[in-house]
């Protein structure tokens, strides 16, 4: 190598070997099975050290600041060279960042030789200019230097480099990139590079836009997988960390998986050869096609009639399992293909004729002949680099932090040299399977024999649809078993295959004369699936298909505030407490953030640690009464419903929600039964573990799933206020309406109606579920009430129902989402309802400290009320300092302006909002007595408590609906626990509410 690397440098380099060619030299396998090998180590090292940058970034100094290795290394090294600083070494953290930058390094090292050895191949294609070639070795020459420095002066305290060293590092950083853009800019100049990088980038898009199907499937894989950033980047990654959450999981899982990326290589490598055999009739052979045969279209008519009348009369017309509307939508386009068609096949040579493509260079179409076939091979391929890299960048954080639990490592270790292996050999054997295979009639793009060819076909589809059915017919059984990488895995498989083999066989024919009038050369396949969908969507959609779940039980009636403070009065008693000569009793008001399953398990064990005294294993009473209300969205809502009712002990139902059975349940209808249901009308029946079979979306599979693991959540909505949080106001958006829908135990005032367009005094722009639903005899079980609240984009659909018509209006349709669209923390909502909480409480305070005895709340007839609130914020970085920010350029100030709008309607605004509702439930009096009751109970926090998990190194817990141990993990650790030998932290978030709930002096 180093030799090659010579002569190039010595003599092609100086234009003085007559050998240096002047074209780049043809592809053959192996020159491209060691590029994606290349490529593909590279990429998992680079996946290593951004997740190890990662953590490096979330160690704060005592300053609360941090810095990561990504900036003092990058573009910018200059300039922030000064944040070495914040690595003094912190002993509240697991692992320091001189650990971390030792192993960075050491990783960094191997990522240059691999981007190296790219950068060599690329020199072996002849075509990069010289100033290129100067510039890239510049590029791994300062690199090289840079790590080496970095290697050199690592010591447990980073803060103590010396400036000297600081600027080494950073003076080489910056040539680094400096060369890297003068490459990037040599290349673009070279004329001889544009054209070779023009003709790539051609057959490059002529390739996927033949693969598409296979390439935008893998391309969903990959975002989801590989993107290195947190929240929902981070959900399929803690999808595979949960597999080592025990040894049977961990086989039956690993084994899915390894079986559905298996299948879907092999699934796109024969539709890629496929689609590579109509391309190379298309630009090659030039074959002239058969007339598209009517009778095959009526055919697919007349069975999809059938199925769906045969469905319509088994369910008796009801419309369970069926939407009429969308079923004619559906036949109507095609039909109305077809009937144009015959028009003009009547009018004969006037119509336009079909004619195959010819093209003005037989070489230029051969090359994308070949293209199309390269495509296909190394997007089946990629499948399996994909596969073991995400593997890489998911086990990377378990690797290098310490263990959560024994021989979790091990494990770990193990899926990552076995990924790393597979990135080294799969392209090659891969390739050599390819020339073993490519010789069968199925796979010969040049000599494909159609009869065989259709026979081999229609089996695989077959086999494709029957998968696709039995997933859309035992969505939880099948997605419970295998997972949620399989199920993603082999859903995704079918669908290459239905997809990809009818658009294929729909092109053996010349399109029909309605497609031909527009001068396609196909039938318009995907295009057309594509105009069904949009004609159902503007037609409104299946109005049932996401319609909300009823039970047809009856729950008790919602009550008003007054009689929820006079309930709260008689069982917080346990609060009482003695500020001098006076009687105090603290009011919790919790607003819980959303989050996903992470907000849940937050906000469920923040509430069990504010209630369970571990000091003396006892419940604390006032803890487990003091919260009046609680306001929560999307995953904080989950949380609440999960609490309420559970104070006499305590309950761990999050975990049992955050396993992978109810996200692989949705992903199966995502991918299944909701696709073919908004596409057809044809609603597929499924069964779920209670023996029932009934048409269920991907939101009432979630549903069932979560019943299951938490029976409580069959309850009737909105039945059981109570301890530990008091009355829940989970938080929906109207999608339609844009109103915020409360979905309350509370007949909150100015929550009547329907609509929030009026100017009638109301909360602001908001409705009352139970107001809208309150003509109707069924109610929704608590399970459905909190998925109303955690509808997440895209994992779930937008539940559909319909509002009771007021009078001389017609009834609202109503389309409910997450109520993070409107506001994600609660705050908003708890800022709302706080006046009408506050009127009762002043009124009630001012009748104890006059003596008088209308206004008071018969369960604390001598109790001054002081309100507290409590954010439950599941979100990390909270307590890290933000980077001062700095004037803008006037250019710009427009846009930067912006940002006000998210200052303004941010939670930090909600706080100072809520802080000014609670400062004086005294009812604005100045009364020494009230002065003492408030500072008694607020002290120094204000009024208002944030409870929210600390910075620090550990597997984040992503935004979705599944988590890991190691995720788990990081939470429980995050929420400290209460010592009362630790005044400094007395009057700290949960340390604070712990002392004052618990009557600690």
């Amino acid at each position: 190598m180093l030799d090659a690397w010579r002569r190039w440098w010595r003599l092609c380099f100086r234009g003085q070997d007559p050998g240096c060619p002047n074209q780049p030299k043809p592809h053959t396998t192996r020159s491209v099975a060691v590029l994606m090998s290349t490529v593909g180590v590279a990429i998992g090292l680079l996946l290593a050290l951004l997740e190890i940058d990662r953590l490096i970034a979330s160690i704060p100094d005592q300053s609360a600041r941090v810095a990561s290795l990504g900036e003092v290394t990058g573009p910018m090294a200059l300039s922030v060279a000064d944040r070495w600083a914040r690595w003094a070494p912190n002993p509240d953290v697991p692992v320091s960042v001189a650990e971390l930058a030792r192993i960075y390094a050491s990783i960094d090292f191997v990522f240059i030789v691999a981007y190296a050895f790219g950068f060599f191949l690329l020199l072996r294609r002849g075509w990069l200019s010289r100033v290129a070639v100067v510039a890239l070795t510049v590029v791994v020459t300062a690199d090289l230097v840079e790590n080496a420095i970095l290697l050199w002066v690592l010591d447990p305290d980073l803060s103590d480099t010396s400036g000297l060293v600081r600027y080494a590092i950073a003076t080489s950083a910056t040539v680094k990139w400096v060369a890297l853009l003068s490459a990037v800019v040599a290349i673009v100049r070279n004329e001889r590079t544009r054209a070779v990088l023009a003709r790539a980038a051609r057959l490059a898009g002529t390739g996927l836009r033949w693969q598409r199907v296979t390439a935008v499937a893998l391309a969903l894989l990959a975002v989801l997988s590989l993107v290195p950033l947190g929240d929902l980047f981070d959900q399929l990654p803690d999808v595979q960390r949960q597999w080592l959450d025990s040894l049977p999981g961990l086989a039956r899982q690993l084994g899915a998986a390894a079986l559905s990326t298996a299948l879907f290589t092999v699934a796109a490598f024969y539709v890629g050869r496929r689609r590579s055999e109509r391309a190379h009739k298309f630009y090659v052979s030039h074959e002239e096609l058969d007339e598209s045969p009517l009778v095959g279209w009526l055919v697919v008519l007349a069975l999809f009639g059938a199925v769906g009348g045969s469905v319509l009369v088994a369910v008796g017309g009801d419309g369970r399992w069926i939407d009429h509307r969308q079923i004619w939508t559906f036949l109507s386009v095609v039909l109305g293909a077809v009937v144009v068609s015959v028009f003009f096949r009547c009018l004969g040579p006037r119509t336009q004729k079909w004619a195959p493509r010819v093209d003005i260079s037989a070489e230029e179409d051969d090359g994308r002949a070949q293209a199309v076939r390269w495509t296909g091979d190394v997007l089946a391929i990629a499948t399996l680099v994909i596969g073991c890299l995400s593997l890489v960048r998911s086990m990377t954080v378990v690797l290098v932090l310490p263990p959560t639990a024994e021989g979790r490592s091990g494990w770990a270790t193990g899926l990552v040299v076995g990924a790393a292996a597979v990135l080294v050999v799969v392209p090659f054997v891969s390739f050599k399977l390819i020339e073993r295979v490519q010789g069968a009639a199925v796979l010969d793009v040049t000599e494909y024999r159609p009869r065989s060819g259709r026979v081999v076909d229609t089996a695989v589809g077959l086999v494709a649809v029957v998968v696709a059915l039995a997933f859309a017919l035992f969505p939880i059984c099948l997605g419970g078993l295998i997972g949620v990488t399989a199920t993603t895995g082999i859903l995704l498989a079918a669908w290459i295959v239905v997809l990809g083999l009818l658009v294929v066989h729909t092109q053996y024919h010349q399109p029909l004369e309605f497609f031909r009038f527009f001068r396609l050369q196909a039938t318009p396949v995907l295009t057309l699936l594509v105009a069904i969908g949009i004609a159902n969507a503007w037609a409104g959609g299946d109005r049932d298909l996401h319609a909300l779940r009823l039970t047809g039980g009856t729950g008790t009636e919602r009550v008003p505030p007054q009689v929820l403070l006079e309930d709260w009065a008689r069982r917080s008693v346990p609060c009482d407490r003695l500020a001098a000569d006076l009687k105090v009793r603290p009011m919790v008001l919790v607003a819980a953030a959303g989050g996903g399953i992470r907000a849940s398990y937050w906000t469920e064990n923040a509430l069990r640690s504010l209630r369970i005294d571990p000091l003396r294993a006892i419940e604390a009473d006032c803890a487990a009464n003091a919260p009046v209300v609680s306001s929560g969205v999307s995953g904080g809502s989950v949380g609440l419903t999960l609490s309420r009712g559970h104070a006499a002990e305590p309950e761990d139902a999050s975990t049992g929600l955050s396993q992978p059975d109810a996200l692989a349940a949705a992903t199966a209808g995502l991918l299944d039964a909701d696709a073919v249901g908004n596409l057809t009308g044809l609603r597929v029946p499924s069964y779920a573990p209670d023996g029932t079979w009934d048409w269920r979306d991907r939101a009432a599979l979630m549903e069932q799933v979560w019943e299951r693991a938490a029976p409580d959540l069959l309850q009737t909505y909105p039945d059981g206020i109570g301890a530990p949080t008091g009355a829940l106001v989970l938080n929906s958006t109207d999608a339609i309406s844009g109103c915020r829908v409360l979905v309350s135990q509370v007949a909150w005032p100015g929550t009547t109606g329907t609509g929030c367009d009026d100017t009638s005094p109301r909360i602001g722009a908001s409705v009352d579920l139970g107001t809208l639903l309150a003509c109707r005899t069924d109610r929704p079980r608590w399970s459905t009430a909190a998925m109303l609240s955690a509808r997440f984009p895209f994992v779930t659909p937008a539940g559909r129902t319909t509002s009771c018509p007021e009078q001389g209006k017609a009834p609202r349709a109503l389309q409910l989402v997450d109520g993070g669209y409107a506001e994600g923390s609660g705050l908003g909502t708890l800022a709302d309802i706080a006046p009408t909480v506050m009127t009762i409480v002043q009124r009630h305070n001012a009748a104890v400290l006059g003596g008088t005895l209308p206004g008071r709340l018969a369960g604390a007839p001598n109790s001054v009320i002081v309100p507290v609130v409590v954010f439950l914020d599941n979100h990390f970085g909270g307590d890290v300092l933000a980077e001062a920010p700095t004037a803008a350029v006037e250019a710009i100030v427009p846009l930067e302006g912006r940002s006000a709008l998210d200052v303004q309607a941010g939670q930090q605004a909600w706080l100072q909002r809520l802080a000014i509702a609670v400062a004086n439930p005294c009812d604005a009096t100045e009364d020494e007595r009230c002065r003492r009751a408030i500072a008694a109970v607020h002290a120094s926090s204000g009024g208002v408590v944030t409870v929210a998990p600390s910075t620090q190194p550990a597997v984040a817990a992503p935004l979705g609906w599944v988590l890991s141990n190691d995720s788990r993990h990081y939470l429980d650790y995050a929420l400290p626990a209460f010592d009362a030998t630790r005044p400094d932290e007395a009057r700290r978030g949960l340390s604070f509410l712990q002392s004052l709930l618990r009557n600690q002096p």
